[in-house]
C-alpha cells in the first residue's frame, strides 16, 4: 500500500498523539531560541571586527564562540529542545546554553569595544543596574544585524524610574518612557526608547543615566473575577497607534478586535488560554504523548487581572489564574508603516 498523506501527528494508540513534545519544557524551547539569536548576532559582529586583533586573540575569540556553537548544536538533539529528557539532563542543557550565551556576548562586547574604542560597554545587565543605582552613566550600543536601516523601540530592564537617554551626540532622546516591569521574571522598571536610523550591519550608541525626576507612566490594574460576572453588553476600551486599533473588554482585558486603519478592515478576536483534561487511562499524557480525555472539550483558564499602561509604547498585560501564565500585547507609536503596523 502506498500512502502519500501527511503522517503528522503520529498516533500509535487510541487518543495517543505524539505531540506532547511540542509543549514540553517551554522554558528550554524559549532559551534555545534566545541563545541562538545571541549566537547569530555575535557571529556577525565577530566577522566584521576580527581583523582588528592579533592571531592569538583571534583564536581565543573563535574558541569562545565555539562553546556557544556546540551548546546550540547539542540543544537540537531530539531529546533536548523537545523537552523529553530527564530533569538532570534538562538542567545540563540549560547550563550549557546560558554559559554559551555568556561566552558569545563576551566576544561581541570585546569586538565592539575594539571597533568603537569605548571600554565601558558591557553585555551584562547587572552593570547597567549597578551604574544607575550609583548615579553613573552607562553606554548602550544598539546593533542592527539586518541588511536595511531600522528604527525601532528598545527595551531595557532598569532599577529606577528617574532615567533619561542621550544619543551619540549628547542630545536627549525624546521618544522614550518608563513603565513598571510587566514581563514575567523581571523586577524594577522597563525603559523603552526609540533607536532611530540604525544602519545595516551597524550600530548606534546611547547613554542611559539618572535624571532629576521620575518619568514613570502610572499603570492601571483591574482585578477580575470572571466566575461572578453575569451576561452583559461588553464595554470596549481601545489602544491604538497610527495604523492599528485594538479593542479589549473593559471588564476582563480580553482582546476583542483588531482594526487596520489604512484599509478599514476589522478582524474580530477572542483571547484565551485553554487546556485539555488528561485521560484517566493507564497511559496518561507525558513528555512525548498528548492524551486528552476522549470527547472532553478543552477548558478555559479564567483571567484574574489585567494591566494597561503606556503612551508611545502601549502595553496590555493579562494574567490568568495559573500564576505563571501571562500574556502581554504591545503597540508602538511614531514608527513607519512596516515596523509600526503590527501588534507585538
Amino acid at each position: 500500500t502506498v500512502r502519500d498523506f501527511d503522517f503528522f501527528p503520529y498516533i500509535d494508540n487510541d487518543q495517543s498523539y505524539w505531540t506532547g513534545f511540542y509543549t514540553s519544557r517551554p522554558d528550554l524551547k524559549q532559551l534555545c531560541r534566545e541563545t541562538d539569536s545571541i549566537m547569530r548576532t555575535s557571529e556577525i559582529i565577530l566577522a566584521l571586527g576580527i581583523h582588528k586583533f592579533d592571531s592569538t586573540t583571534r583564536q581565543e575569540l573563535v574558541e569562545n564562540m565555539e562553546y556557544m556553537r556546540k551548546a546550540a548544536a547539542l540543544s537540537q538533539h531530539h531529546d533536548a529542545v523537545t523537552g523529553t529528557e530527564r530533569r538532570v539532563t534538562y538542567r545540563d542543557y540549560k547550563h550549557r546554553l546560558i554559559h554559551g550565551a555568556e561566552a558569545a556576548t563576551n566576544v561581541s562586547t570585546e569586538v565592539l569595544q575594539s571597533i568603537t574604542q569605548k571600554q565601558n560597554i558591557s553585555g551584562d545587565n547587572s552593570t547597567l543596574w549597578n551604574n544607575l543605582l550609583n548615579n553613573l552613566p552607562t553606554g548602550v550600543l544598539v546593533y542592527n544585524s539586518l541588511e536595511f536601516t531600522r528604527t525601532q523601540y528598545q527595551k531595557l530592564n532598569v532599577p529606577i524610574s528617574n532615567v533619561e537617554v542621550l544619543d551619540s551626540t549628547g542630545a536627549k532622546v525624546t521618544n522614550y518612557e518608563v513603565h513598571d516591569a510587566l514581563s514575567y521574571g523581571e523586577t524594577g522598571y522597563s525603559l523603552f526608547f526609540m533607536a532611530e536610523n540604525v544602519p545595516p550591519l551597524g550600530y548606534a550608541g546611547y547613554t542611559v543615566q539618572q535624571s532629576s525626576s521620575s518619568v514613570l507612566i502610572p499603570s492601571t490594574t483591574i482585578h477580575v473575577d470572571e466566575s461572578k460576572q453575569v451576561r452583559r453588553a461588553r464595554q470596549i476600551s481601545t489602544m491604538e497607534n497610527e495604523y492599528l486599533e485594538v479593542g479589549y473588554d473593559q471588564a476582563t482585558g480580553r482582546l476583542q478586535y483588531l482594526t487596520n486603519k489604512d484599509y478599514s478592515v476589522k478582524t474580530d478576536l477572542y483571547q484565551s488560554m485553554m487546556y485539555y483534561v488528561p485521560t484517566d487511562a493507564s497511559q496518561t499524557s507525558g513528555a512525548y504523548i498528548f492524551r486528552p480525555q476522549a470527547n472532553e472539550p478543552p477548558r478555559n483558564l479564567s483571567i484574574v487581572s489585567y494591566t494597561i499602561v503606556g503612551s508611545l509604547v502601549q502595553e496590555l498585560k493579562v494574567e490568568f489564574n495559573e500564576s505563571s501564565i501571562t500574556q502581554i500585547a504591545r503597540l508602538y507609536s511614531n514608527l513607519d508603516d512596516v515596523t509600526g503596523n503590527y501588534l507585538d
